[in-house]
């Protein structure tokens, strides 16, 4: 029997965000761009702790594989969120 995936959803206005989720391990980095240090708040884009994360690092691959999880492709977020608010791409 498979594992079920966990599938992070995207936001902003270009899909160009994914929070950290809440039952994920706290991950507090020291990045010096901060006056103290804070736990991340996104695992993909500008996080409070200051540097902007990206599908690529190490780290994120690495917490997805571990947590059964996966960010949703921005095709879907498109979908999803022209779905969401009635908008639909005119071919």
């Amino acid at each position: 029997m498979s594992k079920k995936v966990t599938t992070l959803k995207r936001f902003g206005h270009k899909g160009q965000f994914v929070e950290y989720p809440a039952e994920w391990q706290t991950r507090m980095i020291h990045t010096g761009k901060r006056r103290f240090d804070t736990h991340c708040d996104l695992i993909i884009g500008m996080c409070a702790c200051g540097e902007r994360h990206t599908e690529d690092e190490g780290w994120v691959q690495e917490m997805l594989q571990h947590c059964d999880a996966r960010i949703e492709p921005h095709e879907e977020w498109l979908a999803r969120t022209r779905k969401e608010t009635g908008k639909h791409e005119h071919v």
